[in-house]
């Protein structure tokens, strides 16, 4: 049986280091049959991992919905990697940390309200990259409450990497897996709805927080104005 190639899987055992942003993951895989998915050890956000660490380290925190999916592959030749680019539809802008408020306003602008998230994983040609266990790929048509920072060359994702995404059902936050679950546990299996009171009250256990919080439940352009009106004070 001939398998589409596994762009990091070489002879029988292989370790692989991918830096995302602040995050670091090692993974470790034995055996010659690509699995479809892998388990990562996941270094800790800066100042340990943390609900409050989750928030700070936001670049903004938001609903919004899959409308579509593509891959890219991107690595040095043999070692490539796939990644999946999502096209994530914003739907409410909760919070928004004020240093990185000119990128929000700047991705925001315009009535698309489109940003790129980028997950670890897929298949791109006779490429292959399994998804993590603990940071599985979205579902197009699938809406996620979102913690999302950005990176160098202009994408957003998930803060923590399996920390900052958990789906909605039938409007109730379900994170993905089981560490996300009990860190978050304010959130954890609340209506989202609620997202807004939760997040402030985290939020007030943050010294110097630069946290702007949607507390009027202002659409996203006014959202985005008041929170750069309030750096500009």
């Amino acid at each position: 049986m001939v398998f589409k190639r596994i762009s990091y899987l070489l002879l029988a055992s292989i370790i692989i280091i991918f830096a995302a942003s602040a995050s670091f993951i090692y993974i470790v895989m034995d055996g010659s049959q690509p699995p479809s998915m892998v388990h990562a050890s996941w270094i800790e956000l800066e100042g340990g991992d943390s609900e409050e660490a989750v928030i700070e380290n936001s670049t903004f925190i938001a609903k919004g919905i899959v409308e579509e999916s593509s891959t890219e592959l991107k690595g040095p030749e043999g070692g490539e990697l796939v990644f999946t680019n999502n096209k994530v539809r914003v739907l409410e802008l909760y919070a928004v940390n004020e240093d990185e408020v000119s990128d929000v306003q700047e991705d925001l602008q315009g009535e698309e309200l489109i940003i790129d998230v980028q997950q670890t994983g897929g298949t791109y040609g006779e490429f292959f990259t399994p998804e993590f266990t603990e940071a599985p790929l979205f579902e197009v048509g699938s809406e996620y409450l979102l913690f999302l920072t950005k990176t160098e060359d202009g994408y957003y994702i998930p803060v923590g990497g399996r920390l900052g995404y958990a789906e909605i059902v039938d409007g109730t936050i379900v994170f993905v897996n089981d560490e996300a679950e009990e860190l978050l546990d304010d959130f954890s299996n609340e209506d989202v709805t609620d997202a807004i009171d939760i997040i402030e009250y985290v939020d007030e256990s943050i010294p110097e927080s630069g946290l702007s919080i949607n507390e009027d439940n202002l659409d996203i352009e006014e959202m985005i104005e008041e929170s750069a009106g309030e750096v500009n004070e």
